[in-house]
């Protein structure tokens, strides 16, 4: 069997992303006004979203680590999660099956299209309203020789800001929205892009990220019985690999139309999706 040069797949896939930046360089406002929350949330979003991508491929280069990448991965599904919340919003209807029983009744924020409030900027607000609680309450539970003074007091003023704002607007959803919003929102959006994958992703890549890490240093060796340890196998690399490229491209599609404050994904973006499917369809046809 041939040697895959997994570098060259990986630098392919590092392209698309400085490509797509190059692109929202030019299509979007470089300075925001202060009360301009929607562009606020959405390149706070893609900070994160490019962290975690690059973060990801990075690992990918070490085989023997590499499995720490499904759990950097979830960081990407949370943040496609509230970058298509604010693009779309998520309606009460979305959670009427059984996988989404126990979040039926839920205080977090929710859409609907039928009223005024239901719009990109109050949607920002709801992540952001939720964000600034969080992050207050984790700096708040710090200890204070790991902190500086004001942090606390400075966290707690912007998420009364946030709360504020937030009111009103009208929504009447009272916790914003959070990490517990992202599965839903997964099943919106595998339905809408035929990614069925994306909700089980979520669930496999947390029980990764929390329980099983340990399990996940099983390996098949090259003579057949699971070894503890050794590097990721060639076809779970070529899997993350793509599920990478993918999410990132549907991500950061929204990330373009929210920035640019259009409704349709910019006309130069196609060439960049492009490299992406043709990257997917070349691993997809690897014999390993």
């Amino acid at each position: 069997m041939a040697t895959i040069d997994w570098d060259a797949y990986i630098d392919r896939a590092s392209t698309i992303a400085f490509d797509a930046e190059d692109l929202w360089k030019k299509i979007a406002p470089q300075s925001i006004e202060t009360d301009d929350y929607v562009r606020r949330a959405v390149y706070s979003l893609r900070v994160a979203l490019l962290v975690d991508y690059h973060a990801v491929l990075t690992l990918l280069r070490e085989p023997m680590v590499a499995y720490a990448g499904e759990g950097v991965l979830r960081g990407g599904l949370e943040a496609l999660a509230h970058l298509a919340w604010i693009a779309h919003g998520e309606p009460a209807s979305n959670r009427t099956g059984k996988r989404l029983r126990n979040k039926r009744k839920t205080d977090h924020c929710l859409s609907n299209n039928r009223e005024s409030w239901s719009n990109p900027h109050t949607r920002a607000l709801c992540w952001l309203m939720s964000d600034s609680r969080w992050f207050h309450r984790n700096v708040a539970a710090a200890h204070r020789s790991v902190k500086d003074p004001r942090t606390t007091r400075q966290a707690r003023r912007r998420m009364q800001k946030m709360a504020k704002l937030h009111k009103a607007t009208g929504c009447p959803g009272k916790r914003g929205r959070d990490q517990t919003d992202v599965e839903p929102m997964l099943m919106l959006l595998a339905r809408h892009f035929k990614l069925w994958w994306l909700p089980d992703l979520w669930r496999a890549y947390s029980a990764t990220a929390h329980q099983a890490v340990p399990r996940r240093l099983a390996s098949e060796s090259v003579s057949g019985p699971v070894q503890w340890g050794g590097p990721l196998p060639n076809r779970e690399l070529r899997s993350l690999l793509i599920r990478n490229v993918t999410l990132f491209l549907n991500a950061y599609q929204h990330v373009l139309m929210l920035s640019a404050a259009t409704v349709d994904v910019p006309v130069e973006f196609t060439p960049i999706a492009q490299q992406a499917m043709d990257l997917n369809r070349e691993l997809g046809a690897l014999r390993l």
